[in-house]
């Protein structure tokens, strides 16, 4: 008898051991089940995010090709499948129909329909790959601007081929903003070229100064004012007025650029790029202080009535305020060390403190060095006087400087992913 019960726990202690066999299989198979699912999953969420990122770089570059002169729709929309197709993850399967890139108003709009990413574990069930289906929308926001143009023209610029790579330049930026023929908007664009001095032209002298002009444009050049609102846009007026060349050289005829005057604020581009075109290199000093101040009051409220006389004579000339949804923009550009003013403290010890008080009216400051050593003077200046590190640009060459316009004239209207 006890022989028998012996047998029988042998058998049961057998049947265990198996059944704990089979279980630690079925186990380990799940184990092994969902690692492997998991891992598929990992592949197919980063294949998913990289795909949807692929496709927001190429719904980006779309909208930056279409912000481009002489560029249309079909140009813009080939970019976006160009890019996608060249940055594509290698693990996204895609059908030619699975990938569609189209535009609406000024959205660029990218889908991936159908596409799959390939499941290398779960395949060995029948489940070759995953489904993946993403959106992408870039929306180019385009709102009016009112930007000035600091340039310099000063006897450095006339070193081989700079004035010409400043004309190339700036007229690449004034093509890219007043695009009239994609955009619907009221952007315009004032210029302030200097040297020794800064030219306001016979129209405006009288009203900056307070004084006949002496004799043509060969005398209409103006100084710092050497009051109290120096470093602010208070707007000219009595007690209030600017000095000018004659106060410092009555009898010198030839230190007023005379073919490179300001213009106000405008959206008609030939009347920029013809004068843009006939700025010619004066051999002087640099008052690159002189140029900074104008550069805001062509942007200033309070200055409305010293350019446009006959849209704003009603209007108070010190107290004038925006309360227009405009953007306000400078371009502040020089390739050397301000070094020439007439009253006051140095030349760039006035600019600091002049960006100060403009970038504290919201006013956004973009700065271009140009061929200035890096860590010089001039380039510490620039690079203060900019909103930030990333509104400053030290272009070596010209090329570099047209590289540099071109990239402050895409940044002018706000492109983005909206979903």
């Amino acid at each position: 008898m006890w022989l028998s019960v012996l047998r029988m726990v042998g058998r049961f202690q057998r049947d265990i051991k198996g059944a704990i066999a089979i279980i630690f299989a079925a186990s380990l198979f799940l184990i092994v089940l969902l690692i492997g699912m998991s891992v598929d999953y990992v592949r197919w969420q980063s294949n998913h995010s990289e795909a949807k990122s692929t496709l927001d770089a190429a719904v980006l570059a779309a909208g930056r090709i279409y912000q481009l002169p002489d560029t249309t729709d079909e140009d813009a929309i080939e970019a976006a499948y160009r890019y996608f197709d060249a940055n594509r993850p290698k693990s996204l399967i895609t059908d030619e129909e699975t990938v569609n890139f189209s535009k609406q108003g000024l959205s660029f709009i990218g889908t991936v329909t159908a596409g799959r990413t390939k499941t290398p574990f779960l395949s060995l069930f029948g489940y070759e790959s995953l489904p993946v289906t993403i959106t992408s929308t870039a929306t180019l926001e385009v709102s009016d601007l009112e930007l000035s143009l600091m340039l310099d023209i000063t006897g450095s610029m006339g070193e081989g081929s700079k004035l010409e790579d400043l004309k190339e330049a700036s007229k690449n930026l004034i093509n890219i903003v007043l695009n009239d023929e994609k955009f619907e908007n009221t952007s315009k664009i004032a210029l302030v070229p200097f040297s020794t001095f800064v030219n306001v032209g016979e129209t405006y002298f009288e009203r900056v100064t307070g004084t006949t002009v002496p004799n043509g444009n060969d005398y209409t050049c103006v100084a710092e004012r050497d009051t109290t609102d120096r470093y602010t846009d208070a707007s000219p007026d009595v007690d209030n007025y600017f000095s000018h060349l004659k106060d410092y050289y009555p009898d010198i005829d030839d230190v007023c650029p005379t073919e490179s005057t300001i213009v106000p604020l405008t959206n008609d581009k030939t009347v920029l790029e013809t004068n843009i075109d006939s700025f010619s290199i004066f051999r002087s000093s640099t008052a690159g202080h002189l140029a900074t101040a104008f550069a805001w009051y062509t942007l200033s409220p309070r200055w409305k009535h010293i350019w446009f006389p006959n849209e704003h004579e009603d209007e108070d000339n010190t107290d004038v305020i925006t309360t227009s949804d405009v953007r306000r923009i400078t371009v502040l550009m020089t390739d050397g060390r301000y070094n020439a003013q007439y009253s006051g403290d140095p030349s760039k010890d006035q600019a600091l403190r002049l960006c100060e008080n403009i970038k504290n009216e919201g006013i956004v400051v973009y700065a271009v060095g140009f061929d200035i050593p890096k860590g010089s003077s001039a380039d510490e200046v620039m690079l203060e006087c900019a909103s930030s590190e990333g509104h400053y640009y030290n272009a070596a060459n010209g090329e570099e400087l047209k590289a540099a316009y071109h990239d402050i004239a895409m940044k002018m209207f706000l492109l983005r992913v909206s979903k």
